[in-house]
């Protein structure tokens, strides 16, 4: 199993009619959200172009936007679910922080992250570098509700930093 299968798993449980790929890339995550999910409205957003045109290349009618994590270009409330995949971990604290509250904007019921988790506070410079935070703190400070954590394991994401500090997380809004 990977860390998209693990996530696949988890929206089976949800009734979701829309969802939002905040930082999408060229589309992994969409393609298999389609294809085992093919009713629901999926949205991607990336702020390259390249990966926007791949993305659009492997997913045809797919809705695509060439845009930033941190100006969701949608109205309040416009998807069921948002969620980011490794993408929080680039960027500084502030930067998380404004997507954070541009997904729970856009989103009407949950996010999801894929993101490095620590409750702890190291200050290595391999924990630094992979901008590991404490999602417990800071997605409740933001108000979010039911924070949920799923261990990413070393069978299902094997290296640094995932086997460590890699978690599937869920918050209500």
């Amino acid at each position: 199993m990977t860390h998209r299968q693990l996530f696949i798993n988890t929206l089976r449980k949800e009734k979701s009619k829309s969802i939002l790929d905040v930082g999408c890339g060229f589309g992994q995550d969409l393609v298999l959200i389609k294809k085992k999910f093919p009713k629901i409205r999926i949205v991607g957003i990336d702020a390259s172009p390249d990966r926007v045109r791949e993305a659009k290349e492997v997913l045809g009618d797919t809705k695509l936007i060439l845009g930033y994590a941190s100006e969701l270009p949608f109205k309040d409330k416009s998807f069921d679910i948002s969620f980011t995949d490794a993408v929080l971990m680039m960027g500084g604290y502030d930067r998380a922080i404004t997507i954070l509250k541009e997904m729970k904007r856009v989103s009407k019921n949950k996010i999801f992250l894929i993101e490095t988790h620590s409750g702890i506070g190291e200050n290595s410079e391999k924990f630094l570098e992979y901008n590991v935070r404490n999602y417990q703190v800071i997605l409740s400070e933001l108000g979010f509700k039911n924070i949920q954590f799923t261990k990413i394991t070393k069978e299902v994401w094997p290296g640094w930093p995932w086997e460590y500090y890699g978690f599937l997380i869920s918050a209500d809004i």
